[in-house]
């Protein structure tokens, strides 16, 4: 429903009405003191109205994959809270940096964002004494996790997340960035814009530690990507403040 253009608040209000913690969520989302007016929502079309279309399918679609995928974590490596932060984080800074461009959406790069570690969490649970080695390897040898995936694995978590949404029938423009995310030179053209955005937010969560999902060695993006994209010193600053006091990175944990 999120991404049919035809959706109105209406259809949302209908979904979030038959799920109660779901209805709870969005409205502590908006009477948090992001989204506050001046008076306490206690209606859902209302916090509907005033968290807008965009915010509200993020928050869906947090919840969403959190709670699909929160099984996954049991025995494994990376810490629970700590991954989501780091994707939640991942797609709050991929929405900003696709804002100051009308050729890239927002919302969908906040779903690549939240989506683009997923990966690992399979390779954890499919391959779980070679994916603890390439956590080992790229501690020790102080590399980009991925490399170390396609030393001990074969593969590495970008491309099994790739495989991962197409068989769950997600869109290509969704895929193909979090297929290519640690190598955007790869996806195609059509898509590689968001690829860059996603490579460049997961860099800059990884550097300011908003979360860990077990990259301690992250590479940096091509130079030119960063001038393309405006990134600077200082406006990495601000987006990892607006990051921190992003009212979803608190209020999709716990779940």
């Amino acid at each position: 429903m999120a991404e049919d253009p035809s959706s109105t608040a209406s259809d949302l209000l209908r979904v979030i009405m038959s799920d109660p913690p779901l209805a709870a969520k969005v409205l502590r989302v908006a009477n948090s003191v992001h989204f506050h007016r001046g008076y306490t929502v206690s209606d859902l079309q209302t916090a509907i109205v005033r968290l807008g279309f965009s915010n509200v399918r993020n928050l869906l679609m947090g919840v969403a994959v959190i709670r699909s995928l929160n099984p996954y974590f049991a025995g494994a490596p990376i810490a629970r809270e700590e991954f989501w932060v780091h994707s939640i984080a991942v797609g709050v800074t991929a929405g900003h940096l696709s804002g100051q461009s009308e050729q890239l959406c927002a919302s969908s790069s906040f779903v690549m964002g939240l989506l683009h570690d997923i990966g690992k969490l399979v390779l954890d649970r499919t391959a779980r004494d070679r994916f603890a080695q390439a956590l080992q390897l790229s501690e020790g040898a102080k590399i980009p996790l991925h490399d170390a995936e396609r030393a001990r694995l074969g593969c590495d978590h970008a491309q099994v997340a790739g495989e991962l949404l197409s068989a769950w029938k997600f869109p290509r423009e969704l895929v193909e960035p979090v297929r290519w995310h640690h190598d955007p030179r790869k996806c195609d053209a059509a898509h590689r814009p968001h690829a860059i955005i996603l490579q460049t937010a997961d860099w800059i969560c990884n550097v300011h530690g908003l979360g860990n999902a077990g990259n301690r060695h992250p590479e940096a993006p091509d130079a030119a990507a960063l001038v393309r994209l405006r990134v600077t010193g200082r406006s990495i600053a601000s987006i990892v403040e607006a990051v921190k006091n992003e009212p979803l990175l608190n209020l999709l944990l716990p779940v």
